[in-house]
């Protein structure tokens, strides 16, 4: 397990989306991005311009990476902190923000957050690119105490577009108790991995020295096989077909086996 911190992801790196995190963009057309225009702490924040998004309805994600939320504290709070800055473009019409938690891997999520017309918006309505001021970024504080004891949850913020205009965020962060940070991979016997993680359809397996026998295998969290792909499989293994939620493969490989955790997206 991993050594006790506290997570947080303020994008001051430059680098986004951060490290394990993901952007879901399903149309491939406007999606949240880095800016360095306006953050509530600079240089950098999170932002999806609705001003020129025209696939209305359409969702937007930013997927953190998977955390460990089990504290060594029953009785700590547990806290989601984060800031956001939002204008309309007209009155009449306004985009919303959804943030949600899954406690069973990525496969359902509750919303634990919904936000939307005056209870989203922090700046003046305009036609023009709404860039905001640092007295118009606001604190939203979701309590997490409910899932302390969850070791595997996703947290996603979701921007549903609704011809309004543009919708930052910044300093995004979990504060409270001893959260146990991402969740982290085995230690192999032998250098081998299995990427991207959490995956969709398609898998790499990447093994030293380049060449080793090895049969692969994969398990349910009960133990129970779910297939077998067999010796020398080559290096991209084929999803399909397997439930979404924790999923576990078994490598043989030179009389030893290493046992790799990966995170099966529907």
């Amino acid at each position: 397990m991993a050594s006790p911190c506290r997570f947080s992801a303020n994008f001051d790196d430059g680098v986004f989306p951060p490290t394990g995190a993901e952007i879901y963009n399903p149309d491939l057309g406007i999606h949240w991005e880095l800016d360095s225009l306006a953050a509530h702490s600079p240089p950098y924040a999170a932002r999806i311009d609705n001003l020129v998004n025209v696939n209305y309805g359409t969702r937007d994600e930013i997927l953190l990476p998977f955390l460990n939320l089990n504290s060594s504290n029953p009785d700590s709070s547990l806290s989601l902190i984060f800031w956001w800055a939002y204008a309309r473009s007209d009155p009449n019409y306004s985009d919303e923000l959804i943030v949600q938690i899954s406690k069973d891997c990525g496969v359902n999520y509750t919303n634990i957050l919904t936000k939307s017309g005056h209870a989203l918006v922090t700046g003046p309505t305009q036609t023009t690119p709404f860039i905001p001021t640092a007295a118009q970024w606001r604190k939203a504080t979701v309590n997490l105490f409910q899932y302390r004891t969850e070791e595997y949850v996703k947290i996603r913020f979701v921007n549903v577009t609704d011809g309004g205009n543009r919708l930052y965020l910044d300093d995004i962060q979990i504060d409270g108790g001893l959260v146990t940070g991402t969740v982290e991979p085995e230690r192999a016997a032998f250098p081998v991995r299995i990427f991207p993680n959490p995956a969709f359809d398609l898998v790499r397996c990447r093994q030293k020295p380049v060449g080793m026998n090895r049969f692969i295998r994969v398990f349910d969290t009960l133990g129970r096989l779910l297939r077998d792909y067999g010796p020398d499989p080559g290096k991209t293994l084929d999803l399909a077909g397997l439930p979404a939620g924790l999923i576990f493969f078994k490598i043989e490989s030179a009389g030893q086996v290493v046992t790799l955790r990966l995170i099966k997206v529907k």
